[in-house]
């Protein structure tokens, strides 16, 4: 199989991400300095968990809409995070990401060894930033004034990528520390060149919550991530389940 390294932590598999972390939080998050709201943003999960996850991709470029069916697992660990998704029952990617002490995490994200042409994955509008989340590690340019998203109160803050200059804003919720919208910017302006922005959340009866939906755009075309159906535990002792890549509901 083909590998490839991502020196960031991933904290988002297309839609899934940081489900412990999003159980209800204080608004301590608008006190904080921005420097320490982004520390906890980059903190490690802290809560074992486990999911399955079933939906669909549709993908719209030059008036053509590409529909592919999704089915995710995730495990998370306190300092680590597995994930398997396969498209269209075809081309399985598998990520794995580690914390460490003290340093970035590292993500290794495993491509199918024959991918078929019709579904992959990054044909679909999707890069390694929104599988990885990468770009909160990029350093602090500047914060800008609060703002909400979906009734949401967002810290929106400019981060720049050491040494390359690309440049995110990113709008992170001030409760829930994770981010809600980000715009991509051409390098000397302002311009909008890409965009995340996270449509629905939904809580599962366990009491963890789960991106439902996120879209995805560009100049010319448009990806939305859709979850139909979902399965979502936290883990106590040994209570994963034998095979945590079936479907929700097998």
């Amino acid at each position: 199989m083909r590998y490839t390294r991502f020196a960031a932590a991933a904290l988002v598999m297309l839609g899934v991400s940081r489900l412990p972390a999003l159980a209800q939080q204080s608004n301590a998050g608008t006190e904080l300095t921005a420097a320490a709201f982004l520390e906890r943003v980059r903190a490690p999960f802290g809560q074992r968990a486990w999911g399955r996850f079933a939906g669909r991709v549709t993908h719209v470029r030059n008036n053509e809409t590409k529909r592919v069916g999704l089915e995710l697992a995730v495990v998370f660990g306190v300092d680590d995070l597995r994930a398997r998704l396969l498209l269209n029952a075809s081309n399985l990617y598998e990520m794995h990401l580690r914390h460490e002490n003290g340093r970035l995490p590292q993500v290794e994200l495993t491509l199918p060894e024959n991918e078929a042409p019709e579904e992959r994955l990054f044909d679909l509008g999707i890069t390694a930033q929104d599988i990885t989340f990468s770009f909160i590690y990029w350093e602090l340019r500047a914060e800008l004034p609060r703002d909400d998203v979906r009734r949401h109160v967002c810290r929106v803050m400019d981060l720049e990528h050491p040494g390359k200059g690309q440049r995110a804003r990113v709008w992170f919720s001030a409760e829930h520390y994770f981010p809600l919208r980000v715009q991509w910017l051409g390098a000397d302006t302002d311009e909008v060149v890409r965009e995340l922005d996270v449509t629905s959340f939904k809580k599962h009866p366990d009491g963890l919550w789960f991106m439902k939906s996120l879209k995805l755009q560009g100049p010319d075309w448009k990806t939305m991530v859709r979850f139909e159906d979902a399965e979502l535990h936290p883990v106590t002792g040994d209570a994963l389940p034998e095979d945590t890549t079936l479907p929700p509901g097998e």
